[in-house]
């Protein structure tokens, strides 16, 4: 039991000096001394962003439903990550995370009404200084440019003007249309995020009657309703895939597929998400397929973050690496031989600050098999639990104590 007190009071203190020493990172305005770039043109990166999309529910991840053949073929010709984090459970702060390479501490964009600010780079930003053309089309209004997320893209298409919940082969239809201007744009930077699987849970047919929802318990209707949405989404990954190869672009593209958060489904009580930090809400997948397939089938057992994809994208295309970043070069993991002591033993931060009717603070950090968390808002409270006993977080170690 003092083992137990004694870390949850060691983890505290670690958040306690996060949030102390964590400050908004100054904007990068140019890294002197650049190399030159090698002969040739540099490759392309797709990131392929389904919101709303939890890790265990895709076959790749061990999932018993067949919610993502696509998916799970592409992955075994690409490197999985097998334990990645998003640094939120919405979507605002945790993009951003994703394209600045912060913690949303040190980014600043974690209440609905934040803005990304001037001074923080994004990935978009530094690809386009380096000659990258740079696309981007969403169907989620929380990545909107009136939101900052405009920063650095030459081409921003919001594919849901009239908020009605634009479906994912629309975004394919766009890539369809699209890839003659990104072919002869090379290379480029193409940022989609589909707002699917993301609640109401309404699949197209077939897809709303693809996976049983037996017994008839209203949990299992959602479940079944939003794997068949994976189902679908899976389906318009392929479309875009296939655009791609037809324009002979496959081997030349670094595609990045990931999620900015999961999905409760009654795992602790509630469906949704931006409530809590729970694993269902921060585990998410993250896969990497390199161009002409390098690491293909490599899985990488390491804690991960989304803060990790700026860095490793730049450290991937050769450029140097973008001052005061979090977020760390996974280079090193990808070839499957673990990568460094520092990457495997270093602690990650998770962050969940909302006001108004949905009013939370929630401050978390990883370290070793334990995770952390501490409730300031709407009532105090602190849980600590051991992951590799304890999965599913059904066990509060530091409730245990108190009692």
């Amino acid at each position: 039991m003092h083992r137990r007190l004694w870390l949850a009071g060691a983890l505290s203190g670690v958040l306690l000096a996060a949030g102390l020493l964590l400050r908004r990172a100054p904007s990068d305005d140019g890294v002197p001394g650049v190399p030159s770039r090698p002969a040739g043109r540099p490759p392309n990166v797709v990131v392929y962003l389904v919101d709303t999309l939890r890790a265990d529910h895709l076959g790749v991840y061990g999932y018993e439903r067949p919610t993502s053949p696509v998916l799970d073929r592409w992955a075994a010709q690409s490197v999985v990550f097998d334990r990645a984090y998003a640094p939120s459970s919405w979507t605002r702060p945790s993009v951003v995370s994703l394209l600045s390479g912060l913690d949303p501490i040190r980014h600043g964009v974690e209440d609905r009404l934040d803005v990304i600010p001037d001074d923080v780079r994004l990935l978009s930003e530094q690809l386009r200084s380096r000659g990258y053309a740079t696309f981007a089309a969403v169907t989620n209004p929380n990545v909107l440019p009136e939101w900052g997320f405009g920063q650095g893209f030459d081409v921003f298409e919001d594919l849901d003007p009239d908020g009605q919940g634009t479906r994912a082969d629309a975004v394919s239809d766009w890539v369809v249309s699209r890839m003659p201007e990104l072919a002869a744009r090379q290379p480029f930077l193409l940022y989609l995020h589909l707002l699917d699987p993301h609640a109401p849970y309404e699949p197209p047919a077939p897809y709303d009657e693809r996976f049983p929802r037996i017994p008839a318990l209203p949990a299992n209707h959602s479940i079944g309703r939003y794997d068949g949405e994976i189902a679908f989404v899976d389906a318009e990954f392929g479309r875009s895939l296939d655009a791609l190869a037809e324009r002979g672009l496959a081997d030349d593209t670094l595609v990045i597929f990931l999620s900015d958060h999961g999905e409760e489904l009654m795992d602790h009580g509630q469906l949704g998400h931006g409530a809590t930090l729970f694993e269902e809400v921060v585990r998410v997948p993250l896969i990497l397929r390199l161009p002409r397939g390098a690491h293909a089938g490599a899985r990488v057992a390491t804690r991960v973050s989304l803060i990790d994809v700026f860095p490793t994208v730049l450290g991937l295309l050769g450029l140097p690496p973008a001052p005061g970043l979090d977020g760390r070069d996974l280079s090193p993991l990808l070839d499957g031989r673990g990568g460094s002591a520092d990457l495997a033993g270093r602690d990650l931060f998770l962050s969940l600050y909302t006001t108004g009717t949905r009013s939370n603070l929630v401050r978390g950090v990883l370290s070793g098999e334990h995770k952390y968390l501490r409730r300031s808002r709407p009532e105090a409270s602190e849980a600590l639990f051991d992951l590799a006993r304890d999965p599913e977080e059904y066990e509060d170690r530091a409730a245990l104590d108190a009692e």
